[in-house]
């Protein structure tokens, strides 16, 4: 299934559209450009960041399961597609030191970002930090 920001769902084996609620297309979009907002500003195409309050339940709550291999989703993996859209990857805790650790991914985070990120430094400013 295939979500888009205009309240259409497109279901890839019945090849048909079906409606969602619109707050949720609206909540999607609002968190869409809060990220290209950031591509933008640092230049840069991919980085991790803590969920948006509220994020998980505007997705489909088994891919979630399945994206974080059955284990608490923590973060998400953000990747610019183009100017005007972007593609997540749901992250648990493990994943998201890897990323962060080994791939040194760029992380994005804010006040409220309390994940034990096992030897990455943070602070209580926006931006970016790693080792």
């Amino acid at each position: 299934m295939i979500k888009d920001y205009k309240n259409k769902v497109y279901n890839t084996k019945t090849k048909k559209y079906s409606s969602i609620h619109p707050e949720i297309g609206e909540l999607r979009e609002k968190f869409m450009w809060k990220d290209l907002a950031v591509f933008e500003k640092y230049k840069i195409d991919n980085f991790l960041r803590p969920l948006y309050q509220g994020e998980l339940g505007s997705y489909d709550k088994q891919m979630i399961i399945e994206a974080c291999k059955g284990k608490e989703c923590v973060a998400m993996n953000c990747f610019r597609i183009s100017s005007d859209t972007r593609a997540l990857i749901p992250m648990n805790l493990e994943m998201f030191d890897d990323a962060a650790t080994v791939d040194k991914t760029p992380i994005y985070y804010q006040k409220q970002l309390l994940i034990n990120t096992k030897g990455l430094k943070l602070n209580s400013k926006k931006g970016f930090k790693n080792d």
